[in-house]
């Protein structure tokens, strides 16, 4: 957790092992020789195909669309965008009353395995974050990951925290943060950046992932002047935090998450108040990633 500073978008040299996953995942250089990243234009058609994705399994929650036309749409994304393949069992269990009818009971809630780690550094909670989602999801190699270890890859710093966005010198942005989970995942979840939600795209966005097996970590900027605050944070202070969202409840109304900070040492306020775990209502959701967003 960091209080808010404006985040430098000065390039840096990307680590070979993001350089390499880039490449795999059909990723363009730049015209100046700078290593190969996810680009902002890039990342908006890759989020625009996920967020029909999302539609359509909103529509198989709903018996409107068939599991197999969304999953038929699910093989021709990662034909495109790199990653293993795995089969949606959540899908085939949504489908599996027939008929296009779905029980209840498997729409309402769903909670994925993931534990809380405290922060280690007051600018820590992207690590955390990221580093809590690997130790559950993660390759061998992601499984091996620490804090300190994807700094780096985040361009984390003491000054600025982990950016939602670094830009290049060819005036595109890439997201560390989908990046490394990316890599140390080896695309299975294919991450994208989703700037500024809505309520209702926040709801379908986790929704959509959480049933797929898969963690969002969201970008959270809760201002001094306003209450909207994840639970157990301070008034008063401005800050930029970033949290692992690991489920939802209420048929997606509201949205789990893991805080970093609860436990953690050597912050500026009291954490005593601040839960491992949370819930809290997409209204609010949407009012907290609104200056960022989620990445999913």
């Amino acid at each position: 957790m960091k209080k808010l500073v404006t985040v430098s978008l000065v390039m840096m040299v990307l680590p070979v092992m993001l350089v390499s996953q880039a490449s795999a995942n059909g990723l363009t250089n730049d015209s100046k020789g700078m290593p190969l990243v996810k680009s902002s234009d890039k990342n908006d058609e890759k989020n625009r195909e996920k967020m029909k994705l999302a539609k359509m399994h909103q529509e198989v929650r709903g018996g409107i669309t068939s599991a197999e036309a969304v999953e038929n749409e699910y093989r021709k994304f990662k034909a495109k965008w790199g990653g293993e393949l795995t089969d949606s069992p959540e899908e085939l269990r949504l489908s599996s009353a027939g008929n296009g009818k779905v029980e209840p009971d498997a729409l309402y809630s769903k909670l994925l395995s993931l534990s809380q780690i405290p922060q280690e550094r007051n600018w820590y909670c992207g690590p955390a974050s990221v580093v809590e989602i690997l130790k559950s999801y993660g390759t061998s190699t992601g499984k091996q990951q620490t804090q300190d270890s994807v700094v780096p890859s985040l361009y984390a710093t003491s000054s600025t925290g982990t950016p939602w966005s670094k830009g290049t010198v060819a005036g595109t942005y890439f997201y560390p943060v989908a990046d490394t989970l990316d890599y140390y995942m080896n695309s299975a979840n294919n991450y994208a950046a989703y700037a500024s939600p809505s309520a209702a795209q926040f709801k379908s966005s986790v929704v959509y992932t959480i049933d797929k097996g898969y963690p969002v970590v969201a970008n959270v900027i809760e201002y001094s002047g306003n209450t909207t605050r994840l639970t157990g944070h301070p008034l008063g202070i401005t800050l930029q935090h970033w949290v692992a969202v690991f489920g939802y409840n209420q048929n997606g109304d509201t949205a789990w998450y893991a805080d970093s900070a609860a436990g953690a040492a050597g912050l500026s306020f009291d954490t005593s108040a601040i839960p491992k775990y949370s819930e809290l209502p997409v209204s609010k959701w949407s009012t907290l990633v609104n200056e960022r967003g989620i990445i999913w």
